[in-house]
């Protein structure tokens, strides 16, 4: 008798500690809400975006699309990558419609109170709403912290716009008769492929390698110039379940300077109501300095 209880009691006491688990964030979040009203904040406006700085650290940004004012609240601290609360206005009809989001960790909408005011019951028909949010939060970071590196290195932009047309300058000079083929199989690897292009002078101006496995592919392309430094480095790769990246390194004298990286996603392999998200992170900008 004591088994069969303790098989009953199980679920119910795993879903009390859920709630309250969830709750105990909704608190924390609140809180930091409430106090961030009260303290004063720095605004940098970068793009038609407004970011509130404390100490130099992103605490909340309003961005407006179209008809709906977005306000996002970050505690990177505490949640990295990601707003903890998204309050959001919408303009369009007479009456002004107003949507709450909070989120726990590991990318999770905890809970959604909409424009009645009524708790909207989460469940997986909602990952859209959660990874297009998520996905937005993200950009803004990536479009301060990109500013900010513009900021530093202003005048790694005109390199990089050099190098990209260094880089068309040389594609019609490649000699393709004069390639080395290089065969070159990595451990990790399954097939791998290796070319160098030199020019008619016999200067190599371009390197081709292409290594894939059973989930994913990568193709590395690196560009020199005339005195057979390396100006470019573009790694493009994607796997089996629809992520693909771009990652290109500027270099001057054969030190690196910048690397823009972009990425692209679909939703959740296994949630069928996440295979409709599609997104491309607006591009990062990292900076080493030469």
């Amino acid at each position: 008798m004591k088994n069969i209880l303790l098989i009953f009691l199980f679920p119910i006491a795993f879903t009390v500690y859920g709630q309250t688990s969830i709750q105990n964030q909704i608190n924390q979040i609140k809180e930091r809400y409430y106090g961030l009203n009260k303290s004063k904040l720095t605004r940098v406006t970068i793009k038609n975006h407004h970011f509130y700085l404390q100490n130099d650290k992103i605490k909340k940004v309003v961005s407006e699309i179209d008809t709906i004012r977005y306000e996002f609240y970050y505690d990177l601290d505490w949640i990295p990558h990601y707003a903890y609360f998204i309050y959001t206005t919408n303009s369009e009809s007479a009456n002004l419609k107003e949507n709450r989001y909070y989120f726990g960790h590991e990318n999770n909408l905890i809970r959604w109170i909409d424009s009645n005011k009524s708790l909207v019951v989460l469940d997986k028909s909602h990952c859209l709403k959660r990874l297009k949010l998520i996905a937005h939060s993200k950009d803004l970071l990536t479009i301060y912290n990109n500013n900010l590196q513009e900021n530093k290195n202003p005048e790694y932009s005109s390199y990089v716009n050099t190098i990209n047309s260094k880089i068309l300058e040389l594609t019609p000079k490649i000699i393709d008769i004069d390639t080395v083929e290089i065969l070159d199989i990595p451990d990790d690897a399954y097939f791998s492929h290796k070319v160098e292009f030199k020019n008619r002078f016999g200067t190599k101006i371009k390197s081709l390698s292409f290594t894939g496995g059973d989930h994913s592919t990568e193709t590395k392309t690196s560009f020199f110039n005339n005195k057979g430094n390396i100006i470019c480095t573009i790694f493009e790769g994607n796997d089996v379940f629809g992520h693909s990246y771009t990652s290109k390194m500027y270099y001057q004298e054969n030190k690196l300077f910048r690397t823009i990286r972009s990425s692209s996603t679909i939703g959740d392999w296994g949630d069928y109501n996440c295979r409709d998200f599609r997104h491309t992170y607006i591009n990062k900008i990292f900076d080493s300095g030469y």
